[in-house]
């Protein structure tokens, strides 16, 4: 079961021994999740809720006998955008739209918006280009 937001921790079936969570993991929500879930055995969390889960979380999955993995799937996969689209995100981004709003546009994650704004994405130049 993957674990996007906070309320999709009450959709768990009470059988669930692993799930997948995209978020940073609190106290309180470990709690629910062992109250929803009593055999939960393992979490697997993202890169972005590793990085971003307290280490009193992390003690308590272990207090609990809870296995923490993190999620190896799609590291190092480079993001590539047109210079097209770098340009139209830095465009709406000046006209004041949010990164959420751009992502939602363009069709890119929130994350790539935002990288693109802080110039850690370039543009990739295609062969079409070219001609």
């Amino acid at each position: 079961m993957i674990i996007k937001t906070k309320s999709d921790v009450r959709e768990l079936p009470s059988g669930t021994r692993k799930v997948r969570v995209q978020l940073r993991l609190t106290v309180p929500m470990i709690y629910s999740m062992l109250d929803r879930c009593p055999r939960l055995n393992c979490v697997v969390l993202t890169n972005t809720a590793y990085d971003q889960t307290s280490d009193c979380a992390f003690r308590l999955l272990e207090t609990k006998g809870i296995r923490v993995e993190r999620e190896v799937e799609g590291q190092g996969r480079p993001v590539e955008l047109s210079r097209e689209q770098v340009e139209r995100i830095e465009s709406l981004r000046v006209m004041g739209c949010s990164y959420r709003k751009i992502a939602e546009l363009i069709g890119v994650s929130h994350s790539t918006v935002a990288r693109v704004c802080r110039g850690e994405l370039v543009g990739k130049r295609w062969r079409e280009e070219y001609r």
